[in-house]
């Protein structure tokens, strides 16, 4: 009999001691949560908050204002008021309320008068989005962050050589045709070195023989040194094709990184 009751007090014992330590650590991930949340990090309070949670197996009333406000401040609403109906079943005593020790203090007046107001806004903001999502982001208040498409390296289009056949280099030879001097009567046939050379035929032939008109140049209107740029790659010997990956945006959605939807900017309405 005696070794029973000393094996039941020791389990006991352990069980008080277990208890302690959990709320000990429990403690710890409250403090850090607060001290998140005052700084404004939100997400680093909701973590704490959960680990809290977690530890204490249970939660309370200053772990559910944490909870609620800074999921409310991340644009949260639908867990903001979930959190919100779990403070309305411990208020009824519909869930049992787990509490820290008393060294922690309990919920001020001001931060139950703070919570008490945003019970409207967070009901409503969580229906609203729920009834009008934003399209973008489809009501999360999140989107997949742009990154520069791999394909066309942010350009939003893909280069290709220029295929017309008689492009080399982004120049086309000269073909000179028929430019005429300034009286429109000079017959040119050819080009040599951004040159014209002018035939015979001119009615000013009688001024000099046909050598020297032959050998007379002019300026080519179309053509620098003997060549043109192409109309098609306008001398740079490349095309832009459309790029199918980022429909020429130049971006694409990150598989794993996400932002704020900058359409509803995180409300998800």
């Amino acid at each position: 009999m005696k070794k029973l009751i000393t094996i039941f007090m020791l389990i006991a014992t352990i069980s008080v001691v277990n208890s302690q330590n959990t709320n000990v650590r429990a403690q710890g991930n409250y403090y850090s949560a607060k001290s998140n949340f005052q700084s404004k990090n939100f997400e680093e309070a909701l973590k704490y908050v959960n680990k809290c949670k977690a530890a204490l197996l249970g939660t309370n009333r200053e772990l559910q204002y944490l909870h609620i406000l800074a999921a409310f401040k991340l644009n949260k609403y639908e867990e903001a008021a979930k959190e919100l109906q779990t403070y309305f079943d411990m208020e009824e005593k519909k869930l049992k309320i787990v509490n820290f020790d008393k060294s922690v203090d309990r919920l001020s007046d001001d931060e139950t008068k703070e919570l008490s107001m945003l019970i409207d806004p967070i009901l409503e903001s969580a229906e609203h989005r729920k009834n009008n999502p934003c399209n973008r982001c489809n009501g999360s208040g999140l989107m997949k962050k742009s990154i520069a498409c791999g394909d066309c390296s942010g350009r939003g289009n893909l280069r290709e050589k220029c295929k017309v056949s008689e492009c080399y280099n982004g120049k086309i030879d000269c073909n000179c045709q028929g430019c005429g001097n300034m009286d429109g009567v000079y017959k040119i046939y050819g080009c040599s070195e951004g040159k014209h050379s002018c035939d015979n035929e001119s009615p000013w032939s009688s001024f000099g023989s046909a050598g020297s008109f032959r050998q007379w140049r002019r300026d080519c209107v179309r053509c620098d040194n003997g060549s043109y740029n192409c109309s098609k790659c306008k001398g740079t010997d490349y095309i832009d094709i459309d790029c199918n990956k980022c429909n020429n945006t130049g971006s694409v959605a990150s598989a794993y990184e996400e932002v704020t939807c900058n359409k509803c900017y995180g409300k998800g309405f």
